[in-house]
């Protein structure tokens, strides 16, 4: 079924969600992601096989995602965050809830990168006080 998307053509699809997807891996979605270049909101959650590459290729191919959800893929980490929040200027709603491998150094890049955030969802990761800090210090700022 996903074949259909990773044709030549492009289509205006603006949501795609692809939770779940127990043969979803990198080469997959990446094909799918050349045709859709105009996602807005994208769910990758709970895929043991989406890594960083994947993410990579996210970053590359599209600019305009506003919500990201991908909770629950092991594969990800912080290199890959990093890709996406610097490529997602416009990022309102991300999830990475259950990613071991996604620590304060993702933490740090979201509240660097990220100004339009609204909803952010880290249970699970391995955030620690350095990110609590830097995010008590942005909030002192702008209660400033």
């Amino acid at each position: 079924a996903l074949s259909a998307l990773a044709g030549d053509t492009q289509t205006t699809l603006e949501v795609l969600d692809l939770s779940s997807c127990r043969h979803l891996n990198d080469a997959i979605l990446t094909g799918v992601l050349q045709s859709c270049s105009s996602l807005r909101a994208l769910s990758l959650s709970s895929n043991s096989f989406i890594t960083d590459q994947a993410l990579f290729a996210l970053a590359s191919s599209n600019r305009r995602i506003k919500r990201f959800m991908a909770d629950r893929c092991p594969g990800i980490t912080d290199r890959g965050v990093a890709a996406i929040v610097e490529a997602f200027t416009g990022l309102e709603d991300l999830d990475l809830s259950g990613n071991v491998n996604v620590s304060d150094t993702s933490a740090t890049a979201i509240l660097t990168h990220c100004s339009t955030l609204k909803k952010l969802d880290l249970r699970g990761c391995a955030i620690g006080s350095s990110f609590t800090d830097s995010l008590k210090r942005l909030m002192d700022s702008k209660i400033k």
